[in-house]
């Protein structure tokens, strides 16, 4: 990051003013862990990205391509370089972080759970209420039911939501969820200022496989970018304001 040595005082204030500066950072610190040899692209990985390219923009030919560079006034190494960079730094993660990786699986598994269900959502308790009985008697009834009563988005998908993780649910609503059984219809329950009707459709368990294990080192990275940037902005302004 010897870059950010060439900043000066009237450019640290500029960038600071326009809320730039933790980006630049951002990028700078991202650019010098991604252009390490190790993940240079090779001709196979090269002719991949350029392909997405084609078909994405639909490209018909060599000078159409040609073209296409020249409307965007970049050189085919920028824009591999440019494309390149979640695949370098997903590698990235996993060289560094994969390690860690059990652990936090372990630690985190419950919100790494996923869930789908059916849900209704109304306004009157009593209405709620006479909405359970039938679908109690009838659980086919529970989709035509959500898309004409639901008051939410869920409406339009036939009262079916998911499969979302539990992490990112209502705590009240996912504490429900986790305590059902599949294919059961829960009591009418109050959740904030509405009455809600759910079942329980599908509880998928999560597994550490290879999308789980980057999924993990990303957040791991995450976390240290933050801090990463927080503490070279410091250094930053210690060293630019005095």
């Amino acid at each position: 990051m010897d870059s950010l040595k060439l900043l000066t005082k009237d450019c640290y204030k500029l960038l600071v003013k326009n809320n730039l500066l933790e980006s630049l950072v951002k990028a700078e610190i991202i650019n010098s862990i991604i252009s390490d040899k190790q993940f240079d692209l090779n001709e196979a990985q090269r002719k991949q990205i350029k392909q997405v390219i084609i078909d994405n923009e639909r490209i018909q030919s060599k000078e159409d391509y040609n073209n296409w560079l020249k409307a965007r006034n970049v050189t085919e190494e920028k824009v591999l370089e440019d494309m390149s960079k979640p695949l370098k730094l997903d590698q990235y993660c996993l060289n560094k972080y994969s390690h860690m990786a059990e652990s936090r699986f372990l630690k985190n598994k419950n919100t790494l759970d996923q869930v789908t269900y059916s849900l209704i959502r109304v306004n009157d308790m009593y209405l709620a209420q006479e909405l359970y009985l039938r679908i109690s008697e009838n659980p086919l009834l529970f989709s035509d039911l959500s898309s004409q009563y639901s008051q939410g988005h869920e409406r339009s998908s036939k009262g079916i939501i998911g499969p979302i993780s539990f992490s990112k649910g209502h705590p009240g609503l996912m504490d429900i969820l986790r305590r059902s059984q599949v294919g059961e219809v829960n009591q009418p329950f109050r959740l904030d200022n509405i009455w809600v009707v759910t079942r329980l459709e599908a509880l998928h368990k999560a597994k550490l496989d290879e999308n789980t294990k980057k999924h993990l080192c990303k957040e791991i990275f995450q976390e240290w970018l933050k801090k990463s940037i927080k503490e070279k902005i410091e250094e930053l302004h210690k060293n630019l304001t005095h």
